[in-house]
This record gives structure tokens, sequence and C-alpha cells, in this order.
């Protein structure tokens, strides 16, 4: 992929994603001002029995605003490395785009509220469902891929190594089980066998974090902790957005979403700047 192409590429998803994000709250504003809210008829967490105190219930507004931050990150970060990467060429990039096409995937959930997909609608809900889990996997694995390859022939084996990614992610999301009787918080069918899945996703996050230690080790890369906990931050704050239906959940994965991007991105951006 030149970079010409990149750029194009993501012109294309900042832009889209700020369509999304402005479309998305405009209709939620005319609804919620016409006294037509959109239905809710999701499964309350466990969270609501262990909480007492609002702020760590579960709430259906929660919900929606953690969405509506998830879409507004998109393209505040997507115009952030247009302006600061323009003319980096750096396979990093090109995994972080992938990393934001995850998410943007995770958010088109934003539909089912909308739209009250929550009856009549079971074939589009299980899509919806199967595209979150395949943006979850998409995010997961397109960071996992930046110690291991982002070295060695950069560019070219970023372009295979994307399409694998993605052909990886679609596979898996598509023969997991998803259990069609429990709707989640989060506007998704809850998915089967969740502790496996837990245990896969968690686990390549923390060889990811190792192995960028190790890499920077290798190198001699200065800030290469830093690094390392930004990306912790980043990716396990994105995990806590894409569920969160509680302010407090919301709140803390928005904190580590945004802490976590901004030391990524600045040590990523130094460390191009004098190498």
């Amino acid at each position: 992929m030149t970079l010409r192409s990149r750029n194009r590429l993501l012109h294309i998803f900042s832009y889209t994603s700020a369509l999304l994000f402005v479309l998305s709250l405009a209709l939620f504003v005319a609804l919620f001002f016409r006294n037509q809210e959109p239905a809710h008829f999701f499964e309350i967490s466990i969270a609501k029995n262990h909480f007492s105190l609002p702020f760590f219930q579960s709430s259906f507004f929660a919900s929606i605003l953690s969405l509506f931050i998830l879409l507004l990150y998109l393209p505040l970060t997507g115009f952030f490395l247009l302006r600061n990467f323009e003319k980096t060429q750096a396979a990093e990039l090109i995994y972080f785009t992938l990393f934001l096409t995850g998410i943007f995937l995770q958010s088109l959930r934003i539909f089912v509220p909308l739209f009250n997909l929550y009856e009549g609608y079971r074939s589009i809900l299980i899509l919806l469902s199967r595209t979150f889990f395949s943006g979850q996997l998409l995010s997961v694995l397109s960071l996992w891929f930046i110690p291991f390859y982002s070295l060695e022939d950069p560019l070219q084996q970023a372009d295979k190594n994307a399409l694998i990614i993605i052909v990886v992610a679609v596979i898996l999301s598509f023969f997991m089980p998803i259990n069609t009787q429990i709707l989640e918080a989060s506007f998704i069918y809850k998915i089967g066998f969740p502790q496996l899945f837990s245990v896969l996703k968690y686990s390549l996050i923390s060889i990811t974090a190792i192995a960028l230690v190790i890499r920077g080790k290798e190198h001699y890369e200065t800030k290469i902790f830093l690094f390392a906990f930004s990306y912790l931050l980043l990716i396990i704050g994105s995990i806590i957005l894409g569920s969160a239906d509680s302010y407090a959940l919301c709140i803390l994965g928005s904190l580590l979403l945004c802490i976590g991007n901004s030391f990524f991105l600045k040590t990523l951006h130094a460390y191009y700047l004098w190498k």
C-alpha cells in the first residue's frame, strides 16, 4: 500500500465515521425531543444487583453515551493521524487503522436502539452481533501484529498481514456461537462460551504487551515501557467502553482510551521523528 493510498483510505474512514456520529446524534436527539425514546428491552446486567448507587447501575443512556464516545473518538483520531502522520511510512499506522476499523464495526450496533431493532429484526441483530465480535477481534489482532511484524519488511508485509487479520476476524466471528435468547445491555446477542472468548482476547493482549517490551530491549528503543503501558490502556479502555452499561464504566473506559491513545500515538510519533 502506497502512502497516498493509505492517506486516501484514512480520509474516507475519518469522514465516514464523522458522518455516522453526526447522523446518529441528530436522530437520537430528534427521537428524544419527540418523546419517542428508543426502546431498550435489553437484559439488565448483574451489576445492578450488586450496586445500590445509580452511578454504578446499568443504564440505557450510559450504554448510548459509551457508543457516542466511541463514534466521536474515531474521526478525531483519524484526522489526528492525517495531520501528524501524513508523510510517515510506518507499518504501525496500518495496524492502528485496522484497530480503528474494528472499533467502527463495534459501533454499528448504534442502529439497534435508534431504529428499535429489538423485535422482528432477528437476522439484523445476529448480523450486528457478529459484526461486533469481528470488530473486537480485528482490534485485538491488529495491534498484536505490531511487535512481531512492524520491523520486518514493514510496508509489504503489513498489507499481507492486514488481509490475514480481516479474514481471520470475519471467519471466527461467523462461526462463533450466539445465544439469541439474551440481548445484552450493549445491544448485541450474548456470545456462546464467553469465558473462552475472554481468555483468547486477554491472552493476545498480554502477549502483545510482553512482546512490545522484548522488542524494545532488543532494538534499544527508548520509552518502550511507556509504549507497552499505553497500549494496555488503549486496548482495555476500548474493550470497557465497547460494552459499558453504567456511567462508572463509561467514564473509566473513556479515561483509559483517551490516555492510552494519547501516549501511544505520542510515543510512536517521537520514534519516527528521530528515526
